[in-house]
């Protein structure tokens, strides 16, 4: 499918769905020891990635959605961006955040060990309201810990008008100046993690998140407006993109059993597996697209935001950690993830857009 704005690619939705379950089984990967192949676990225990991709996705989307209307923005629709973004994620975060509300309730009445060994600090659930706990405030992740990166894709929705009105859409008659500041930012992250001492493109979130999102986001942005000018893949060009795509992630897989900083090469790697995904491909656009993978895309969001606390209540009932409690966890951040999507995050997000295209008509 040709990725032009406006244009909708099934295969990134599934993609999400993955990297949203690539997440979940990684906060929980102890019980897959000696029950998967070593590559396999390996594979899981680098689940934190999938917010790279998350943040690359997001830029991508984002151009192809909207990049012409921000190229040389009016200020109501740079407004009217900012709030179609927050009625994208803020309601869903803010439900959460009450329902995280039981977890010290439950420590206070029924642990011997107190509220939680300061994961429960009110200062940092007033910043999370505001969805600016991770723009440097504090040293450690507290409550809901993967909402951090939805705090700094807040971060990214702010800039987003600059970045393309001053950044991308300068570049944007140059397909080449696109690839060189793709390249670019993929070097920049690598030398800004390299000389924090960090080993891991997912160490020191507090610190480096914001600009780990922001540079990614970026980088999906100069992807989204090559995707506006790229023309669909066909006959053996689909064919070939599946064989790049097997080569792609075993080029990932054998990286990440060695001894080079995964900060050097994941966010790169991504951005051309999303390109040749926007650009089709006979065998993982097909199987991405199907409808159940399609379907845990759609709900990706609230599985995201949900699964740390189902893993919380789990282990917080269970004496030990096995594989009964990971059949648990699963399926408890399966349903978990039906329920807030079709209850809370699908009805909200209906309900506020109708509210606004009413205000905007009047």
């Amino acid at each position: 499918m040709h990725a032009r704005e406006g244009g909708y690619v099934p295969a990134l939705t599934g993609l999400r769905g993955v990297a949203a379950w690539w997440v979940v089984l990684y906060h929980f990967a102890d019980p897959l020891i000696d029950l998967v192949p070593t590559w396999v676990l390996s594979l899981v225990r680098h689940g934190y990635l999938a917010v790279d991709l998350f943040f690359i996705l997001s830029g991508y989307v984002i151009y192809i959605t909207s990049g012409q209307s921000l190229r040389a923005p009016a200020r109501f629709v740079v407004f009217r961006f900012i709030l179609n973004r927050l009625i994208r994620i803020y309601p869903l975060h803010l439900v959460m955040m009450f329902v995280y509300l039981a977890n010290p309730l439950a420590l206070w009445l029924f642990s011997s060990s107190g509220v939680g060994d300061g994961r429960y600090d009110w200062d940092y659930y007033v910043a999370s309201i505001f969805l600016v706990q991770n723009w440097g405030w504090f040293e450690r992740l507290q409550w809901n810990v993967p909402a951090w990166s939805i705090s700094t894709e807040f971060a990214a929705y702010l800039f987003c008008p600059l970045l393309i009105t001053f950044g991308v859409a300068r570049l944007s008659t140059n397909v080449y100046k696109l690839i060189f500041a793709i390249l670019f930012l993929a070097i920049f992250i690598g030398l800004i993690f390299n000389a924090a001492g960090a080993q891991s493109i997912g160490e020191k979130i507090s610190s480096l998140g914001l600009m780990r999102c922001l540079i990614e986001f970026c980088m999906g942005l100069c992807l989204g407006a090559i995707g506006c000018v790229a023309n669909t893949a066909g006959g053996m060009f689909r064919f070939s993109n599946s064989l790049t795509i097997i080569a792609l992630m075993g080029v990932f897989v054998l990286l990440m059993n060695y001894f080079i900083p995964n900060y050097w090469f994941v966010p790169i790697v991504f951005v051309v597996l999303i390109y040749i995904l926007s650009r089709g491909d006979v065998l993982f656009s097909r199987i991405l697209s199907s409808a159940w993978i399609h379907y845990l895309g759609l709900i990706s969001y609230s599985t995201y935001l949900v699964h740390f606390f189902v893993k919380d209540w789990v282990k917080f009932f269970s004496e030990s950690i096995g594989f009964g409690q990971l059949v648990l966890y699963v399926l408890a951040c399966l349903v978990a993830s039906m329920v807030l999507y079709k209850y809370v995050e699908g009805p909200s997000r209906s309900i506020l857009r109708r509210k606004l295209s009413k205000r905007e008509m009047s």
